[in-house]
């Protein structure tokens, strides 16, 4: 797998959030996108998914045979969570993953016994995700990414709403199941991304 940004830019109204972005996402290397506030890191990240267009360039995906992906099959390729991702609320914890796994491919070895405890929801699998703290869905939103079967992740701001024990919780989980996925992370806290093994900075 292998994404290329050339010549991104993105515009809202009559400034430029961000112009000129060439980049090249590797497959088995994870990469930080590093910024302050405002400095369109989130939006990059929508815009490499194909949620978001560019104002001009192109991003191309290749799947592991350097053949070209079209944009309208992004989504079997990625997983993706960010602290905006809504969740249906009216559902339970075992009917949310079940129902999300029967979209997305579980990763190999692993079941939904084994998330629930992974994710440290042992007594809350039949809790409604309205009745969920903000820690508790964003442990949820990640534990859907990472075991799900998808060659890329992309994480946007991870350990937002996770106190202390739930960000040392993220920081075992993701170099624990990475392995060799392209992975790309939108941050500005080193503890979410000090592990990648490149950084981009958008203010550079």
């Amino acid at each position: 797998m292998r994404i290329e940004l050339q010549d991104i830019a993105k515009k809202y109204h009559r400034s430029y959030l961000f112009r000129n972005i060439n980049l090249s996402f590797d497959k088995g290397t994870s990469y930080a996108i590093l910024g302050p506030n405002g400095s369109g890191k989130s939006t990059l990240l929508k815009i490499i998914s194909g949620y978001v267009s560019a104002t001009k360039g192109k991003v191309l995906w290749y799947d592991d045979d350097d053949k070209e992906i079209e944009r309208v099959l992004y989504h079997q390729y990625f997983s993706f969570t960010s602290p905006y991702l809504e969740l249906f609320d009216e559902l339970n914890l075992e009917e949310h993953l079940r129902l999300h796994f029967q979209l997305k491919k579980m990763r190999h070895g692993i079941t939904l016994d084994g998330i629930i405890e992974r994710g440290m929801f042992q007594e809350h699998r039949k809790k409604l995700l309205k009745h969920f703290s903000s820690g508790m869905l964003q442990r949820l939103k990640l534990c859907m990414a990472l075991f799900s079967n998808d060659p890329i992740l992309l994480l946007d701001e991870p350990c937002t709403n996770l106190d202390e024990t739930g960000v040392n919780w993220y920081r075992d989980l993701v170099q624990s199941y990475i392995g060799n996925k392209l992975v790309i992370i939108a941050s500005n806290q080193a503890h979410e991304y000090d592990f990648c093994d490149k950084e981009v900075r958008l203010n550079e």
